[in-house]
């Protein structure tokens, strides 16, 4: 009888687990706009060659429209980028 409540307990587990592992993993859109706000108070802020500035200001327009249509994983990524080319180290 115990044996079977471990297997059911260990079965159980195992397939409770990725889809934990998926809601800690998938991002907000609030972070999405949260992010964009803070590359827009950076660029102002900034001073960097056109070509960076004019590079992660494409990068943020990208993460953006990503965030706007439901993709707000690949969007986040997109806006960190962003960040990163606009001050060189990673957020």
């Amino acid at each position: 009888m115990k044996i079977r409540q471990l297997i059911l307990a260990a079965s159980a587990a195992a397939f409770l687990t990725p889809a934990a592992f998926g809601a800690t993993t998938a991002s907000n859109p609030d972070d999405c706009m949260a992010l964009q706000q803070k590359f827009d108070k950076q660029v102002t802020t900034h001073a960097t060659t056109s070509a960076t500035t004019s590079k992660a200001k494409d990068m943020r327009a990208q993460g953006e429209k990503l965030c706007k249509e439901g993709k707000t994983s690949e969007g986040t990524k997109k806006l960190h980028e962003a960040l990163k080319e606009l001050n060189g180290k990673a957020y």
